[in-house]
């Protein structure tokens, strides 16, 4: 989402809610549908992923992708036990 007038990348007034995410995970939902059939199952584990998420950390970001992708990431690098400091 851009909001006119606004560099991306940049806060503007419309923060992410929720419901983005919500949404957000919806259109991830429908999305994974098309996919092969042993493919929808990841599809799926990422809008699990997202549907989960019930953070505030997600009001720092203007774009609703780009929170998902951040709220995705952290919980895939959390799963796998990525960070070893």
């Amino acid at each position: 989402m851009v909001i006119p007038d606004t560099h991306p990348g940049i806060c503007s007034d419309h923060m992410i809610t929720a419901a983005d995410i919500r949404t957000m995970a919806d259109r991830w939902q429908r999305a994974s549908r098309p996919l092969k059939i042993q493919d929808q199952r990841y599809g799926h584990r990422l809008v699990q992923m997202l549907a989960e998420y019930n953070g505030e950390e997600i009001k720092r970001f203007d774009d609703p992708l780009e929170a998902a992708a951040f709220i995705v990431l952290v919980r895939m690098v959390k799963d796998l036990d990525l960070v070893d400091y």
